[in-house]
């Protein structure tokens, strides 16, 4: 060993030194083994392999690869692949593959595909393919093709193709293709072709005379 006062310091062999202090920078060529407590305040830069246990306050820029049981309060911005427990606040960008199990408070914009299980409060923008189970309030502006099992409350324009089975409060403009069976409170503006049976509270003309037994 060689010691000089304010120069270099050669060590060929081991050192057992219990306190180090440096006060400037230090180079380590070769790997650096700490089984100990290791405390960076001032960063780290370059890849960490191993356990990482305690608070992080900072940019972490590179791949992440592990498990994080924690809080993360900060924009993260890369490819999230694995289970997300937790709460999430902020806005996501990118796609959501898996499931998600919780209450989503914003703006959703994309496909969704898979089952959604609970309330929506929002606009819905965009074709939907499947059942809707619950209540529905709010404008329907777009083709229907299913079955319609509820009451209606509102005006409906377009085709009404199937059978329709409870009451109708309103105005219907367009032509009824079909049996009807119940009351007509109402005037009734155009032609009938099939079976009229019942009672009329006004005798009107018949556009083309008929002989009625």
């Amino acid at each position: 060993m060689c010691i000089r006062d304010r120069n270099n310091l050669w060590l060929d062999g081991t050192a057992n030194v219990d306190t180090l202090t440096v006060d400037e920078n230090a180079t380590v060529a070769g790997t650096l083994g700490i089984t100990g407590v290791t405390t960076a305040t001032g960063g780290v830069v370059g890849n960490v392999t191993g356990n990482l246990t305690g608070a992080v306050t900072g940019d972490v820029t590179g791949d992440l690869t592990g498990n994080v049981t924690g809080n993360t309060t900060g924009n993260v911005t890369g490819n999230v692949t694995g289970n997300l427990t937790g709460d999430v606040t902020g806005d996501v960008t990118g796609d959501v593959t898996g499931d998600v199990t919780g209450n989503v408070t914003g703006n959703l914009t994309g496909d969704v595909t898979g089952n959604v299980t609970g309330n929506t409060t929002g606009n819905l923008t965009g074709g939907v393919t499947g059942n809707v189970t619950g209540n529905l309030t709010g404008n329907v502006t777009g083709n229907v093709t299913g079955n319609l099992t509820g009451d209606v409350t509102g005006d409906v324009t377009g085709a009404v193709i199937g059978d329709l089975v409870g009451d109708v409060t309103g105005g219907v403009t367009g032509n009824v293709t079909g049996n009807l069976t119940g009351n007509v409170t109402g005037d009734v503006t155009g032609d009938v072709t099939g079976a009229l049976t019942g009672n009329a509270s006004t005798a009107t003309a018949l556009a083309t005379a008929r002989n009625i037994a």
